[in-house]
């Protein structure tokens, strides 16, 4: 890992070329400085410097044209002021290329401004990465095509500006059941996602008094999930007897949370990780001081993220 860090900081260290450049063109000293310190190797500096940019930059301060030339140093190089345009004879590569047709709201005017700034390029290359193609209007994905083609190739075919990697490599995550994340949820697949849970004893009796008070009050059921987890509402589990009773290892008093254990026990066994997800209004206290216990007798770690 150390020697991985150290190859990526070398790598990115020569790319960006910093202080290699002024007024857009390549300072003599630097080419002098890389000459001197590599004799002999025959390898050339990059021709022009790397950079990553956010969407407010790329499409903001940075790319302003001004006084007849780009704000941004970056943007500088290689740049034509007959054309006006600073990503004209630019390799770009954006990711979440989405974002030029479907906007954030918070940075529309950035997004606006980068996509005029791609669509009308000339002498560029431009690489848009996206998965999230799917929309409701079916224009969207052809719009965001229309960018990448730009004005100039409007009027050609679509041959060549798209490429589809649909097939998921091996260290794509693995999801069970296949189809959970590709289509509608359906009563098979719903059936292999949950797991449910019979309440009894304590819990079954709490769950049908308050539903019988909900009902006889005239009130809606919404509160009524807050005891599905644990027999008591969540705002009582600072009482001594109730937390007592939540973590005393018995399962009477939180059924679902129990089924959760066995699980997590089931992953320690395989050596492999789980996330458990609850709300604070339906016992993430007892679920975590309840896999803290378990962890502490089991021999697993317990990560909380709040």
């Amino acid at each position: 890992q150390k020697v991985l860090k150290q190859l990526c900081a070398t790598m990115r260290e020569t790319l960006e070329m910093k202080r290699a450049f002024f007024r857009g063109a390549v300072r003599t000293s630097f080419l002098e400085g890389y000459w001197t310190g590599h004799p002999g190797t025959g390898v050339h500096p990059p021709a022009a410097p790397l950079r990553a940019y956010r969407f407010t930059s790329a499409g903001g301060r940075a790319a302003e044209v001004l006084d007849g030339e780009p704000r941004g140093c970056i943007f500088k190089v290689g740049f034509d002021p007959s054309d006006m345009n600073p990503y004209t004879g630019k390799v770009v590569v954006m990711d979440e290329g989405h974002h030029l047709t479907r906007p954030n709201k918070a940075y529309q005017w950035q997004l606006a401004n980068l996509r005029e700034y791609i669509e009308t390029a000339g002498n560029s290359v431009f690489v848009s990465c996206t998965g999230s193609l799917g929309e409701d209007i079916t224009t969207k994905p052809r719009d965001l095509l229309e960018v990448v083609k730009g004005v100039g190739a409007a009027s050609r075919t679509d041959e060549g500006f798209l490429t589809s990697y649909h097939q998921r490599g091996a260290s794509f995550p693995r999801q069970s059941p296949a189809a959970c994340a590709d289509g509608a949820f359906t009563e098979g697949i719903e059936d292999q996602l949950v797991r449910r849970v019979d309440l009894s004893s304590h819990s079954l009796v709490r769950y049908v008094y308050q539903a019988s008070r909900l009902l006889r009050e005239g009130k809606g059921d919404d509160t009524l999930s807050n005891y599905t987890n644990m027999h008591v509402y969540f705002g009582s589990v600072g009482n001594p007897a109730c937390w007592r009773d939540l973590v005393s290892g018995s399962a009477c008093y939180a059924p679902k949370f129990h089924a959760v254990l066995k699980d997590i026990l089931e992953c320690h066994r395989r050596k492999q990780k789980c996330v458990v997800m609850v709300s604070r209004r339906t016992g993430y206290k007892v679920m975590l001081e309840l896999a803290q216990r378990a962890g502490a007798k089991h021999g697993f770690g317990v990560g909380e993220l709040s």
